[in-house]
Parts: C-alpha cells; structure tokens; sequence
C-alpha cells in the first residue's frame, strides 16, 4: 500500500471511530484492518470500475431527504473477522452498478444490487487471496442485500467520492443485515 494511500486512509478510521463513539475502544490490530482494507478497496474500486474515486473529507449525509438508500454487504471471516458493505442511493449505486457491468443498468432495475453484490464479492475475494500470502486463512460468506442497517452494532462508515457520486464504505466486526 503507498504510504500516502495509508495515511489518508488511516486519518478517515480514525474519524468514522470519532464520529461513532469508538475511538477509545479501536485497537490498534482493528486500526490496522480497517485502514489496510479501506485502501485495498479505494483501489479495487478505481480498477473495477474504471474511474476515479477519493475517500471523501466529510462523514456523509444520512437525512431522510437523500431519498432510498440500499446496503449490499458480505462477511469476511477466518484469522479476522469482519462485515464490508457498500451504502448509498439507488441512483448512485445504479451508476456504480453500471460501471461495473459496462452495461447501462436503471436505479428501477434490481440488476443494480446483483451487480453490487457481484462486485463486493470479487473485491473481497482478492482480498482474502491477498491475505492468503500474509498467512491469513480467510473465507467469505454469501453477498447480502438490503435497506436497512442494523443499529447498536460496532460499525465504521467511510464516506467514498467517485464520478457518479458519493457512497459510504461499511466496515464491522458485525453482521449489518
């Protein structure tokens, strides 16, 4: 990981813990994960789907007046335990879905979430891979979908700019649907 990559993804953990309540509670085992996998997502993002993305500056938005929100999620589990989700508006995630499948995919069209799905699962999937050479035993659990968070649980929401827009990147030790 580049080291300026790290630093910008550390500083954004260290933010979402702030602004979750648990930055006392971060260990520094957990910091590492979290800022490793981040990183590797911001990458695997800009390479899947052929564009420009940034972690953003600010925790984002969740008002009711962004309109429906979608979650597509899955577990990484082994060595490590953790839950990796991808949050944000249809519209936004139909773009994001179309950019991947290099087709043109409406927000009506629940081909969106498949694709989201299919991504995260290939993402993590190098992931595990990648850990693999690090003497990590990792496996990943079934893609999920839903509109709902659950709520109480230890959880990390990193905000995420791309070209078609914003979303959040999920990180838990928790299920988060």
């Amino acid at each position: 990981m580049e080291q300026a990559e790290s630093t910008e993804a550390r500083a954004l953990v260290r933010r979402a813990a702030e602004a979750a309540g648990l930055l006392d509670s971060l260990r520094e085992t957990e910091t590492c994960l979290y800022v490793d996998f981040a990183a590797f997502f911001l990458r695997e993002l800009e390479k899947g789907m052929q564009m420009r993305a940034a972690f953003g500056s600010e925790m984002a938005e969740r008002g009711a007046e962004a309109g429906p929100r979608y979650v597509v999620s899955q577990r990484i589990f082994g060595d490590i335990s953790l839950t990796v989700g991808i949050c944000g508006q249809a519209e936004v995630l139909a773009r994001l879905a179309s950019a991947y499948g290099e087709m043109e995919i409406e927000k009506g069209d629940i081909l969106f979430i498949d694709a989201l799905m299919e991504f995260l699962n290939v993402i993590n999937g190098l992931y595990i891979i990648e850990r693999a050479g690090d003497g990590l035993h990792l496996e990943i659990g079934l893609p999920r979908a839903g509109r709902r968070i659950k709520t109480g649980r230890w959880l990390l929401r990193l905000p995420v700019r791309t070209e078609v827009g914003s979303v959040e990147l999920l990180l838990s030790k928790y299920e988060l649907l």
